[in-house]
């Protein structure tokens, strides 16, 4: 009977270890609760578990195999997006899982004052699109792309909307000139179309006009 009775209490034991050993592969990661966030980059077409791979290197997950197992029990092993993220350690796994499925990436704020020209907007943003400042002028002067987007001949000059943006880094220029020209042209029709219109100015007469005045105030104020 006493024989019994240790064997069954070596077996729960057993369980209780392997209960705690395995629950550990899911606690938060290594590092300590003071540290900063890590930026991780998770390049295209890494699977889920080079993904739980990288995440366990930089000390933010225990177990890359208990991250699959999180990622496929929550229905997202297939949806985890590439990009640069900044996560805690501190976040655990579901909670990294669901931010990588919904894309949340890291972003910069950057500001474009008024009167900066496409080379100073350039060499402002450049650096965090991960791209040379002549391959982004390249796109502002691409004649085919201005003349698609409904700007003159001579390229997207003056069309380039200050503001302060949220940008993804690596984010290809085109999708940011994009962005900057859609801006302008949103504002412009919902502001300023029916005075230029009064005054018998078109959208690009208008905003090149605009664009001249602001760069003789640039001129003016240094």
């Amino acid at each position: 009977m006493k024989t019994a009775v240790k064997n069954i209490l070596w077996i729960v034991a057993l369980f209780v270890f392997l209960g705690l050993g395995v629950g550990s592969l899911f606690l938060p990661g290594t590092l300590a609760p003071g540290d900063p966030t890590v930026t991780l980059t998770l390049a295209p077409g890494m699977t889920t578990r080079q993904i739980g791979r990288s995440l366990r290197r930089a000390g933010l997950i225990r177990s890359a195999d208990a991250f699959t197992i999180v990622a496929m029990l929550r229905g997202q092993a297939d949806q985890l997006r590439a990009g640069t993220y900044q996560i805690s350690a501190s976040e655990g796994l579901s909670r990294i899982v669901g931010r990588l499925a919904d894309g949340d990436v890291l972003r910069v704020a950057v500001t474009i004052p008024e009167g900066f020209n496409s080379r100073e907007i350039a060499e402002r943003v450049a650096p965090i699109l991960g791209c040379g400042v002549d391959e982004f002028l390249a796109v502002v002067r691409d004649t085919l792309l201005a003349r698609s987007m409904g700007a003159g001949p001579a390229g997207l000059e003056g069309y380039l909307f200050p503001d302060t943006y949220n940008l993804i880094p690596g984010t290809e220029p085109l999708g940011f000139v994009r962005r900057l020209v859609d801006r302008t042209i949103t504002i412009f029709e919902e502001r300023y179309a029916a005075r230029a219109e009064s005054l018998g100015l078109g959208r690009h007469d208008a905003l090149t006009l605009a664009s001249l005045v602001e760069a003789e105030a640039a001129v003016d104020g240094g």
